[in-house]
């Protein structure tokens, strides 16, 4: 049985007409430092979210500085990746990982007071 509260928030991201989602990531400096061609955030989210997308996956920090731009009932749900992990970094990254790590960064409940 589920919940009617998980219902409820899977539909801001889960079209119930189709039970499909386009859910784009941003958060991946987070992992990989700055990402080329990134230079204003905040408008790279508002073009996603004008193109329709349905959720998009940012840091809590990205979360926190830019959550304003997910409020309305025809924005995307906002979804913040709550671990981090060197896994991507390839080895011509500045700082290879040698050993590969994962992280827990901030809670639940800290994800959803952002």
């Amino acid at each position: 049985m589920t919940s009617p509260g998980k219902e409820v928030r899977l539909s801001r991201i889960i079209d119930p007409r189709d039970d499909r989602a386009v859910v784009i990531a941003a958060d991946h400096g987070y992992m990989l430092g700055p990402i080329r061609g990134v230079i204003d955030l905040q408008g790279t989210i508002r073009s996603v979210a004008s193109g329709g997308a349905d959720g998009i996956l940012l840091s809590p920090g990205q979360a926190a500085r830019i959550g304003y731009l997910f409020k309305g009932q025809q924005a995307p749900a906002m979804l913040v990746r709550a671990d981090w992990t060197n896994a991507f970094r390839s080895k011509t990254y500045t700082l290879p990982s040698r050993h590969v790590q994962h992280r827990y960064m901030t809670s639940p409940k800290q994800a959803m007071a952002l």
